[in-house]
């Protein structure tokens, strides 16, 4: 499956997916910084095609469950932002940082591409997304994969919608 790069901006700049992305900025209180860089649209691109979803179903997810998506993204936001021991973020004490090393940028518009690649996998093939994880290199992929299956059951409780 090759993914079109031009597809993929399409569905970025399109009204829904701005929509949706405007509401996820909202729940988890980041600003988007408006410039989207080439090696990430590539990078979103690559995962599109490792795991087989189209663009086409992320233009659905996007169309029909940007509530959901929302919520999702801001659960994940609060489950993965605390970068502790536990989580194996290493930290060098020496550093005048205090041992973070890690470059944290403002979401640019294809932020959700990749959230919403998550939640397709999970909704519509959830026996996929472990092998997906493994595949991106996600550290912990089984453990990851069943916290990301808990936090998309979670952003579709009924009393939420």
């Amino acid at each position: 499956m090759s993914t079109d790069l031009a597809a993929l901006r399409s569905l970025v700049n399109s009204p829904p997916y701005l929509a949706a992305l405007d509401r996820a900025l909202t729940l988890s209180g980041l600003t988007l910084n408006p410039v989207e860089h080439p090696m990430i649209t590539a990078i979103d691109a690559e995962s599109l095609r490792l795991a087989g979803v189209t663009e086409a179903e992320l233009a659905d997810l996007v169309t029909e469950h940007a509530e959901p998506l929302a919520r999702f993204v801001r659960l994940k936001m609060q489950a993965y932002s605390k970068d502790t021991e536990e989580q194996g973020v290493d930290r060098d004490p020496g550093d005048p940082a205090g041992g973070d090393n890690l470059v944290e940028l403002d979401p640019t518009p294809g932020f959700l591409v990749g959230h919403a690649l998550e939640l397709v996998l999970l909704l519509d093939r959830p026996q996929d997304f472990p092998a997906y994880a493994r595949r991106q290199r996600i550290p912990h992929a089984a453990r990851y994969a069943r916290e990301v299956q808990a936090l998309a059951q979670e952003a579709f409780r009924p009393e939420l919608l």
